[in-house]
């Protein structure tokens, strides 16, 4: 009886306990860098790109195959039903051909230089991937943050107007004066609950983005300020001239990308003069049939091509020479262009940084003056000395000031992440430990 009430109890407690351990198992909680490591891992334009570079190392780690011989072996059994013949005749025969260009170790340099192509691809594409997981995290800690702020200032509204109500069923104040406190109340609950829904909407895409089942427990574990933190540490006073070194230095991917193109349009060059003024040479080795002595055969052939339209400056094969030689003109003309925009670009940024960086600096002090006025209103309100519009004015002050700031200091780890992408460098800021 006693071991059955003690059963009964357990059972009891944990129906009691079962939806807050529903809720426990619902809660993810989510931080910058584990957003961005499942979104590596999940995504599908990433893993195609994989198989493309592991398809482009085979190719430059065998392009020397095309100097391997050509061999084959033949066999043959030749029956008679001729009984006063030999019954059964056996033949095995032999060839062997190898086929040598002189443009063979420019199309093993064109197979290495396509797989640090495709390698830089790849890791464009790793940084394209991160840049959208950040955005997306940073957009919605940013409206987190937001609704935080309205819902705290509609706290304070509705604590405004049920005061209010008091003192109007008092006879304090008048129905107008009430009902304008109500309706600023309502207005702020009506905002609040749409930027409620576009955060579900934003939740939505991220967990698209990184493969996250979709629940209304997904915590952002990251704050907003952690970020921004650790973006001021970087930031430095040495910083702009490690960005410029980068520049100078011609790391940054777009640079990287354009100097593999021309060295692949310079192999490219080099492989059409080649087909143009070399021979090609032709060996060839062939015996059979091993088996029976009185016919048995060997035979060695060798031969020199050489094209003789190669000799004539109308050829196609002339003018591919040509078009090759554009081509790498054309990228010596794209790669001093990109860096002098590079150079251009990047000092803007870098001015833009210091300028976002000290505003925010300013809005933080202003956030902290509009949230004194309001308190200093709301006090001198509830001693007669100020109406409701001067609380509700003071009230969107801050609640304005509150939200540019956040902008703010959003704005500066974009234009960070903007800066490091575009030198190079790894733009992933997880958050001050």
């Amino acid at each position: 009886m006693q071991k059955t009430a003690v059963k009964f109890l357990y059972l009891s407690a944990i129906f009691l306990l079962l939806p807050y351990l529903k809720i426990t198992a619902q809660t993810q909680p989510v931080s910058l860098e584990r957003a961005v490591s499942l979104a590596l891992e999940n995504n599908a334009e990433l893993k195609r790109q994989a198989i493309i570079l592991q398809a482009s190392e085979r190719a430059a780690k065998y392009s020397w195959n095309t100097a391997i011989p050509n061999v084959s072996v033949s066999a043959a059994d030749t029956y008679s039903a001729d009984k006063t013949q030999k019954l059964n005749e056996v033949s095995l025969s032999g060839n062997a051909s190898l086929n040598i260009r002189a443009d063979i170790f420019g199309s093993m340099n064109k197979s290495r230089i396509n797989h640090e192509v495709e390698k830089l691809n790849y890791s464009q594409l790793c940084a394209q991937i991160k840049s959208r997981v950040v955005n997306s995290y940073l957009e919605i800690i940013s409206f987190q943050q937001e609704i935080a702020y309205r819902t705290e200032a509609l706290k304070n509204t509705r604590a405004l107007y049920e005061e209010n109500a008091d003192k109007y069923r008092k006879g304090f104040i008048s129905e107008n004066e009430c009902l304008i406190s109500k309706i600023a109340c309502e207005k702020q609950k009506v905002e609040l609950n749409g930027k409620k829904q576009e955060l579900k909407t934003l939740v939505h895409e991220f967990c698209g983005l990184t493969g996250i089942q979709f629940t209304d427990e997904v915590v952002f574990s990251t704050s907003l300020d952690s970020i921004y933190g650790e973006v001021l540490r970087i930031t430095g006073d040495s910083y702009a001239d490690r960005i410029n070194a980068c520049i100078k230095n011609k790391t940054y991917p777009s640079a990287v990308l354009l100097n593999l193109q021309k060295e692949s349009a310079v192999a490219e060059l080099k492989t059409k003069k080649i087909a143009v003024w070399s021979p090609s040479l032709d060996v060839s080795y062939t015996t059979g049939p091993l088996f029976d002595e009185r016919k048995y055969t060997s035979t060695v052939t060798a031969g020199v091509n050489l094209s003789l339209d190669s000799f004539l400056g109308c050829s196609a094969a002339r003018q591919e020479v040509r078009n090759a030689e554009d081509s790498v003109r054309d990228l010596e003309i794209q790669i001093q262009s990109r860096e002098k925009e590079t150079a251009s670009r990047v000092g803007i940024l870098l001015l833009e940084l210091a300028d976002k960086k000290e505003t925010a600096e300013a809005y933080e002090s202003f956030v902290k003056i509009t949230k004194q006025n309001y308190q200093l209103c709301k006090k001198q309100y509830n001693s007669g000395m100020l109406d409701f519009q001067a609380v509700k004015t003071a009230s969107t002050e801050l609640l304005d000031s509150q939200i540019d700031y956040a902008g703010m200091i959003a704005g500066v780890v974009k234009t960070f992440m903007e800066i490091q992408e575009t030198a190079g460098l790894d733009f992933t800021v997880y958050g001050e430990p």
